[in-house]
């Protein structure tokens, strides 16, 4: 069974790198819990099931939301609106071939997070590591309630990939001196695109016979 894959998209990155560190470092902020999801029986504890109010897992900023994306996400960020800065960006996310998008978040994470599952749905994730300048792999993949784990890696030509919630868990280090930036997409990865970079992608996708 493959339970993740890079994604046949485009990689997201900014018009112009110094215009966003400057956005970044001036907007982007901790995010803070405010909504509670009951804990999957069989999962480890997770993020999401922090405390209301925590605030010292991640910091980030939306750069694009809907009316109903606080209901969808659990954590609140600010929302930057970089249309004017970034343009083609900004463009980029709305062209992104997502269907029921609420949410894109920026993110960098403060912590370790083990191994572990968000919810246990049977949803196929959507990421992009949009930097990670650094040789060393820092987010990794394991089977549900296994020690095993394969590092993520990705094709030269994108940055996205999927994974499915339920059947793979994913987890990541935390280094301060090897900073990385995840990019989150609230939403859901149309079949035919999930099968074509599966099928393009074959040499990187992982399954649940990677960890034989």
């Amino acid at each position: 069974m493959i339970i993740a894959t890079p994604l046949d998209i485009p990689p997201i990155v900014p018009d112009d790198w110094e215009v966003f560190w400057d956005i970044w470092n001036t907007n982007a902020d901790n995010l803070v819990k405010t909504h509670f999801t009951p804990q999957h029986p069989i999962l480890r504890p997770v993020p999401n099931n922090s405390m209301l109010g925590r605030n010292d897992i991640w910091i980030g900023m939306d750069i694009y939301q809907t009316k109903d994306s606080e209901k969808r996400t659990l954590w609140r960020s600010p929302y930057i609106d970089i249309r004017d800065k970034l343009p083609k960006m900004y463009q980029q996310c709305m062209d992104l071939p997502f269907q029921c998008v609420s949410a894109i978040r920026i993110v960098k994470s403060l912590r370790d997070f083990p191994p572990h599952s968000d919810d246990g749905h049977d949803i196929w994730r959507i990421r992009a590591m949009m930097y990670h300048p650094w040789e060393e792999q820092q987010w990794v993949f394991s089977l549900p309630n296994t020690d095993k784990v394969i590092p993520l890696y990705l094709p030269n030509e994108t940055n996205w990939f999927s994974y499915n919630d339920k059947h793979c868990w994913h987890g990541t280090t935390y280094n301060p001196d090897r900073e990385k930036l995840l990019v989150i997409v609230d939403g859901f990865v149309p079949k035919t695109l999930l099968d074509k970079s599966i099928k393009k992608y074959k040499d990187y996708t992982v399954t649940t016979g990677s960890f034989s």
